[in-house]
């Protein structure tokens, strides 16, 4: 199955700045387990040598599997492989001290099991994957915490989110959800992030605030439509919109 993937962030202060990228991702769904492949990464100047390393380097994490019995990624071992493979053809291969080094220093995130797990779990559009269960549609009524790691650097937001399964007399089938922080959200550390990111010295007024909202439309046992949208509310300095679309093509 071929997907459509819009990644939309929307900022308003005196004006309104959007920045919206596009891609393709196929998944292959099976009775057990799915697996999600993002579109590779390809290098602005195809002779240069040194950037097409970069990019095989973050091209190696591209293909995740996802077990429906537990949502867990379940290809991580495999990926660990791959890693030190490309890991030995660059560093034995190639004569680029910064870009060595470079690989040297973050092999302790990707040779490390559950270092990996993390960084994958969290890596684009997987937490929502993960969010809902797919072995049986109609047990998405409860309520569950989402964690992303991947708005600002640093900074974790927790979500209580509460799940709703809809099936119309058509057979149109639906899975809806929103949430807001959860009585664990860091505000304090969230807020002196948005501080520095915009300026905003400590002796003045700010309040923040933020929700999530979505949606998944159903075909046959799998996704045919996703839409998520995230919302941070900054008062009078900022708006944020987070707006993730995921169509079946």
């Amino acid at each position: 199955m071929e997907f459509l993937l819009k990644l939309k962030e929307i900022e308003r202060k005196e004006k309104v700045r959007e920045e919206e990228s596009i891609s393709k991702i196929i998944i292959d769904n099976t009775q057990h387990d799915f697996t999600i492949f993002f579109e590779d990464d390809k290098p602005k100047h195809e002779n240069d040598f040194i950037e097409s390393c970069y990019v095989k380097i973050g091209n190696v994490f591209k293909t995740i599997k996802i077990s429906k019995e537990n949502n867990q990624i379940i290809n991580i071992s495999e990926l660990i492989n791959q890693w030190e493979n490309l890991k030995k053809d660059i560093v034995f291969n190639v004569e680029n001290e910064m870009l060595v080094n470079y690989i040297l220093n973050i092999s302790k995130y990707f040779e490390n099991y559950e270092s990996l797990e993390f960084l994958l779990k969290n890596f684009s559009i997987i937490p929502f994957f993960r969010l809902i269960d797919f072995k049986n549609f109609k047990n998405n009524t409860d309520e569950k915490v989402l964690e992303i790691y991947s708005i600002v650097p640093d900074g974790k937001f927790d979500y209580k989110i509460k799940l709703n399964y809809l099936e119309e007399l058509t057979g149109e089938r639906e899975i809806t959800f929103k949430g807001g922080k959860t009585p664990n959200f860091d505000m304090v550390a969230i807020k002196n992030l948005f501080r520095q990111k915009y300026n905003i010295t400590k002796d003045k007024l700010f309040n923040l605030d933020t929700n999530i909202k979505g949606n998944y439309v159903l075909e046959d046992d799998f996704i045919k439509e996703m839409n998520i949208c995230l919302t941070i509310d900054g008062g009078k300095y900022f708006v944020k919109e987070y707006v993730i679309s995921m169509i079946r093509v």
